[in-house]
């Protein structure tokens, strides 16, 4: 498990990283987003310091990681 901070508010989550997979999957838990108590699958790629997810709307793990209707794609980068 690695955890989150979620900014201003002061949250953390804790999310799952299977690093065996290819690619690699991530599950994030449901309380992130009120509205969408499930627990979100996707899959996620390590670049030095950017983290690229994609997750879809129905909550099943996507195949690969792409933009596309359905499918969230973001690129979070580490700050130092």
């Amino acid at each position: 498990m690695t955890t989150i901070n979620l900014g201003q508010e002061g949250r953390t989550a804790a999310f799952k990283l299977d690093p065996s997979k290819t690619p690699p999957h991530i599950d994030l838990p449901g309380d992130l987003n009120p509205k969408k108590p499930k627990c979100q699958e996707g899959l996620y790629k390590l670049d030095g310091d950017t983290r690229t997810l994609c997750t879809a709307s129905d909550f099943k793990r996507p195949i690969e990681l792409k933009t596309g209707e359905g499918l969230t794609l973001l690129k979070l980068k580490r700050v130092k």
